[in-house]
């Protein structure tokens, strides 16, 4: 079952994707829906898909919204822990570019701030 864990780091959200491995059409209203409620006070977003394998054109089209929402807020939204499958599939559709990419969570937060992380 798909989950959007959340948690707070200073001003940046993050949210973890589990319980599926492709986000696909059937998923996504889901996913989008839960993305929107726990994004609507914030700007700044780390997005980790560690568990995620795959994304298919919906879900990319999701990601692109999400993008631009936060863009219009002067937020961003970086993705982490993405595999390297997923990766060709964000360059084969040159989306990556738009999303900074990162290998680990702690990074992603740290390009936002500037500073480490601490546990929590």
């Amino acid at each position: 079952m798909l989950s959007l864990e959340s948690r707070d780091w200073f001003d940046v959200r993050l949210l973890k994707l589990s319980g599926v491995t492709r986000l696909d059409f059937e998923r996504v209203r889901a996913f989008s829906a839960e993305f929107r409620t726990k994004t609507a006070d914030v700007r700044w977003v780390v997005l980790d898909l560690t568990d995620v394998a795959t994304l298919d054109s919906s879900a990319l089209g999701a990601l692109v919204r999400f993008h631009l929402k936060l863009d219009r807020k002067q937020g961003g939204l970086r993705l982490a822990g993405v595999s390297d499958g997923l990766r060709s599939l964000l360059q084969i559709t040159r989306l990556e570019a738009a999303f900074p990419i990162y290998p680990g969570v702690e990074e992603a937060l740290e390009s936002f701030l500037g500073k480490k992380p601490t546990a929590s």
